[in-house]
């Protein structure tokens, strides 16, 4: 029977090709998203899941105070560490991590240079206790116990050794920096699955850190979130830890360190979504939105289905009528047509499969790396099945229990079974849902256009075009900043150079405390510090609203006009002459400026202090307007060489990094403009099916009108004006949730448009000019048809 139900379907597929290709093509689109959303959820969900234990792993972060919110910071204090490994049992094991990033390495002589190395870090023997890595070469329990030993990854050891064996590699050392002298202790084979631990080079943690470095061993106020460390608990030890964090927070963090409000636990596989180490950070947000697309997109793709078979049910109904007179039942018949839709679903997800490549392929500056589209694996077999399931229940069931209703005698007697005003009904709403998903996609889509634009021509309050900047390295002194300072004023084609904490504009955030006078009384204020030499506004051409500039003094201080708002100061040129307490210092006011944008659009501009200060690891420099890019950017490369010969940094673009506070916004952007055009493509091709169907039914009818003295355009008109009606309908369903959407959206950000009621009246206009152009073209053919060849059997 089985075979039989096969070769009926097969059989229908070659009678009628047009029908089956839109059944085979719309599925497929619909399809292949879900295939691409699943890998993607898939891919991000399993980083560091292969970990033995791994839900007993967690990171130790640090709840900080930022002002208006505590909230979760990956650094830890360093002395942390001795802390939960000596007195806390729920704690089996602690690993302190310290990211030290990009490092050239050269030969244990210093003569030969190796190249750099991206990903070096320190740790001791708990990391390798917590996390699973093959031991090739080297002691896995003490291999990291003293200081100045190395581990290596495969990768690393070839890139300095070559093809040496790797038992001969231990013993030989290798130089970091400039002072990081070293002997490799070990080998151990690179993390080959998901992983967000990237590190290359493990240096042991004591060559710098612990009981070796009287500076920070006993530091509860230092935290970067360089400095970070795992712990693996004991099984069902969750709760004893975190109570175990809260002691320790009241034990040693002191009560002037009031910013750091105690310590919690982040399982392993959150980690991922919250802070990594190589820069790629998963977006449940994301991921939820991608779910909730690709869910639409498959509805679009089944209400096409029922649309074209329930409307062509009636075709079928003398055939449906001599089966059951031939003994066929029900039950048999619903089977042949889930078989025949079984069949269509299996070729949707072939081409599906096909075409999802594609998709990678459009999309592959959005997807994370090491992303594939392999389809081997159980999991993603069991998904391709429960999906065909699904699409079989939405796009089998109802048709066939239509279909297979049928009366023999009725079916037979006529050719057809009757006029199912319920069908003709739901068939409506389903082009109804359909347009409506398409028109709340294009309004977002509009939307979303428009806020991004307003915030990308927005004026910063600072010049950033024609701005690059490069960062020293951390233990890099003021002297020698200020040496590279002057080394790039010499090369042609600089008009300015400054030095500072940071670039102008960036994601770092430094509070400090300030007391300032009011009626008498001392009140305290937190502001943001920006911290840099004399030269970094005027650089970034930054105006003045009253005063002047700081000289090189670290009791100068220049405010932006927030901090005059929040110290109750009415006026710039009031401002001027004030004092502040900061610490043990009095600050003196010497110069106030509007507001600048140095943090992203999703917050207000913070009071910000500049201050002059020693304390700086960015180097910033202006180009002249008319300069050789390529040669200008060479040469200052090679001045930073001159300078720091060993370190691998490349200067960047600050308009660059500005435009990066967006791309979550434009990756939004990219990937609904995509569900937007699959929806309309879509609906649009459903639509097309169906009122080909439907004109073809009506020819008769439209002929004899015609005969009767209708006009071409009076049978345009009430051909096209039941679907505009319908269009109508789905606008003002897309309404709300486009409404519900963009209102969540827009409340992240502080600067933006308000809600564009012109973009909904236009995605209307269009939703109804697209479906005017598919009705006007069958109907234009239909009434131009020659009413005698119509009409020529009856």
């Amino acid at each position: 029977m089985l075979q039989n139900y096969i070769k009926i379907a097969l059989r229908n597929i070659k009678r009628y090709p047009l029908r089956h290709f839109i059944h085979v093509f719309g599925l497929s689109i619909g399809i292949t998203v879900c295939v691409v959303v699943f890998k993607l959820i898939s891919f991000e969900n399993n980083f560091d899941t292969f970990h033995q234990d791994a839900d007993q792993i967690y990171r130790v972060n640090t709840m900080v105070d930022y002002g208006k919110k505590v909230a979760s910071n990956p650094g830890t204090p360093q002395p942390l560490n001795e802390a939960l490994k000596n007195e806390f049992p729920s704690i089996e094991i602690t690993a302190p991590v310290y990211h030290a990033g990009k490092m050239i390495v050269r030969s244990g002589d210093g003569a030969k240079n190796l190249g750099a190395s991206d990903f070096v870090s320190y740790v001791d023997n708990g990391y390798f206790e917590i996390f699973n890595y093959e031991w090739l070469a080297g002691d896995s329990s003490s291999a990291l116990d003293q200081p100045n030993a190395v581990v290596l990854t495969v990768h690393s050891a070839k890139k300095y050794f070559g093809e040496q064996p790797l038992h001969q590699i231990i013993g030989n050392e290798l130089l970091y920096g400039d002072t990081i002298q070293t002997i490799v202790k070990g080998v151990v084979v690179d993390l080959a699955k998901q992983s967000d631990l990237v590190f290359t080079d493990f240096i042991s943690y004591s060559t710098v850190f612990g009981k070796y470095d009287a500076d920070n061993a006993n530091n509860w106020a230092g935290l970067s979130t360089q400095s970070q460390m795992f712990v693996k608990l004991f099984p069902e030890q969750e709760e004893a830890a975190r109570e175990g964090l809260k002691a320790a927070h009241q034990k040693y963090v002191s009560a002037d360190i009031d910013w750091i409000k105690g310590f919690n636990l982040e399982p392993l596989r959150e980690v991922h979504f919250s802070s990594t180490y190589n820069g790629h950070v998963g977006d449940k947000r994301t991921l939820k939105g991608l779910m909730i697309i690709g869910f639409l997109i498959l509805i679009i793709a089944c209400v096409n289905f029922i649309n074209l078979e329930t409307a062509q049910a009636q075709l079928k109904s003398k055939e449906v009528g001599i089966r059951k007179s031939l003994g066929s039942s029900r039950k048999q018949l619903i089977g042949q047509f889930l078989m025949a839709t079984y069949l269509i679903i299996v070729l949707a997800i072939l081409s599906g499969i096909l075409l999802s490549h594609l998709v990678v392929i459009y999309f592959q500056n959005l997807l994370p790396a090491g992303f594939d589209m392999s389809f081997f694996a159980m999991e993603n077999l069991v998904f391709l099945l429960a999906l065909s399931l699904l699409v079989l229940f939405f796009c089998g069931i109802y048709p066939a229990l239509v279909i297979s209703k049928y009366s023999p005698v009725k079916a037979i007697k006529s050719g057809k079974y009757q006029k199912f005003d319920i069908n003709y009904f739901l068939r409506k709403n389903l082009i109804v849902i359909q347009f409506g998903f398409s028109i709340a996609f294009i309004i977002v889509v509009l939307a979303i256009k428009s806020q991004m634009d307003f915030l990308m021509n927005k004026d910063l309050g600072f010049e950033k075009e024609a701005i690059v900047y490069i960062e020293t390295p951390y233990d890099a002194d003021f002297n020698k900043n200020s040496s590279l300072k002057n080394e790039l004023l010499t090369v042609p084609g600089v008009e300015e150079v400054s030095l500072s904490f940071d670039a102008l504009m960036s994601g770092s955030l430094i509070i400090g405390s300030v007391a300032y006078e009011i009626n008498g009384e001392l009140e305290e204020l937190d502001l943001q510090m920006k911290m840099s030499d004399t030269s970094y506004l005027p650089l970034h051409d930054v105006p003045l609203l009253a005063g002047r500039y700081f000289r090189n003094n670290k009791q100068e201080v220049i405010l932006n006009a927030a901090a005059l708002t929040k110290l109750g100061i009415d006026s710039p040129s009031e401002a001027i002459g004030n004092s502040l307490k900061y610490r043990d210092s009095d600050l003196l006011i010497v110069g106030v400026i509007d507001d600048i944008h140095t943090r992203s659009m999703y917050e207000a501009v913070k009071p910000t202090m500049f201050t002059y200060s020693e304390t700086v690891y960015n180097v910033n420099v202006k180009l002249a307007s008319e300069v050789n890019l390529a040669t200008t950017l060479e040469n200052l490369q090679e001045s930073y060489k001159k300078i720091y010969p060993n370190e691998a940094n490349d200067f960047q673009f600050l308009d660059e990094a500005v435009a990066n506070f967006f791309k979550n916004e434009i990756r939004l952007r990219k990937i609904l403009f995509f569900a937007t055009a699959l929806a309309i493509f879509l609906s649009a091709l459903g639509l097309f099916g169906l009122v080909s169907f439907t004109i073809s039914q009506r020819l008769k009818e439209i002929s004899i009108r015609k005969i009767l003295g209708a006009t071409i355009a009076d049978i345009l008109v009430m051909v096209s004006k039941e679907y505009a009606m319908l269009i109508g309908i789905s606008f003002l369903l897309a309404i709300y949730p486009a409404w519900y959407f963009l209102s969540d959206w827009f409340s992240n950000f502080h600067y933006r448009i308000s809600m564009p009621v012109g973009i909904y009246l236009l995605s209307g206009i269009i939703a109804l000019l697209l479906c005017l152009c598919i009705v006007l073209i069958h109907s234009f053919s239909a009434a131009n048809a020659n009413p005698a060849e119509v009409l020529k059997d009856e």
